[in-house]
């Protein structure tokens, strides 16, 4: 039986956590470029319906907080989901010389319906390259959306709708980011 966490609906005008790893964890990215890639990909296929309010993207998986727009249709959302996945595995495995499968599916997905969890998930994506031994120092982190709200710069994040969690205050935003520290704790409530 699939995981509840694959088996939530989108639904317009939610929040949800959506993520994915490759498949038995094996690197999904495997240079600058793939993660740029990745990430413009992601703008052209889920910007139209989605916003996006935080993202991280790890070696072997990724991490995105989206809030899906309300006047859109859910199966285009898929399919532009689908859409996204795809052309990224044709680019990898053609990089790689690889075939076959490269990320687990479907897309995990976990609804997001409280205003504080949604800003421990915030914290839980940004601090994920320290988590997994990447950075020591998760602001200089160069795959998370992170450094893109404190520039207030991105074609990515919803930088004002972000801050709103935060009074509008980057400051604010800084400092929830210092001060919670339990993320490893996290591990057992947003991820499988």
């Amino acid at each position: 039986m699939p995981s509840k966490k694959t088996r939530t609906p989108f639904e317009p005008d939610f929040f949800y956590h959506i993520y994915n790893r490759g498949v038995n964890k094996e690197r999904i990215f495997a240079n600058p470029d793939n993660y740029n890639h990745f990430l413009n990909l992601y703008l052209e296929n889920i910007s139209v319906y989605a916003e996006t309010f935080a993202f991280c993207l790890i070696t072997n998986h990724f991490h995105f907080l989206i809030r899906i727009k309300e006047d859109i249709d859910i199966k285009d959302f898929n399919r532009g989901l689908r859409i996204w996945l795809v052309k990224y595995v044709m680019y990898f495995n053609n990089q790689e010389s690889r075939v076959g499968g490269l990320l687990t599916r479907p897309i995990n997905r976990i609804k997001v319906h409280d205003i504080k969890y949604l800003k421990k998930l915030i914290h839980y994506i940004h601090m994920n390259p320290v988590k997994h031994g990447l950075t020591k120092s998760f602001q200089n982190y160069k795959y998370s959306s992170f450094n893109s709200i404190l520039r207030g710069s991105g074609k990515i994040i919803a930088m004002p709708e972000v801050l709103e969690f935060f009074n509008g205050s980057i400051e604010e935003f800084i400092e929830f980011h210092w001060k919670e520290n339990k993320y490893y704790e996290m591990d057992k409530i947003f991820l499988e």
